[in-house]
């Protein structure tokens, strides 16, 4: 539903060119204009876009994705050395 926040966190792997995990990699998580907001953490303030480092196993995970107010499809990029991977919902 519009406004809700999704049940499961948005999460990229980040991995070189060999398929390893690449620790360390900073990931930039922004939503398109009326799609809401994102934290990095549980209280967090929900805001974009968000910076999220990746792990030692190159995992970059949110704490929530918040959809926006308005019905329709809505989305959100993640994006790191020049590479990026969208998420969509629909409200």
């Amino acid at each position: 539903a519009a406004g809700s926040t999704l049940p499961v966190a948005p999460a990229v792997r980040i991995v070189d060119r060999f398929g390893n995990p690449a620790s360390g990699v900073q990931v930039t998580f922004a939503t398109d204009a009326g799609s809401g907001c994102v934290r990095v953490t549980a209280s967090g303030s929900c805001t974009s876009p968000v910076v999220v480092t990746a792990t030692a196993d190159g995992q970059a995970t949110l704490a929530s994705w918040t959809l926006g107010t308005t019905g329709g499809a809505q989305r959100l990029t993640a994006a790191a050395g020049g590479v990026a991977a969208s998420f969509s919902a629909l409200a």
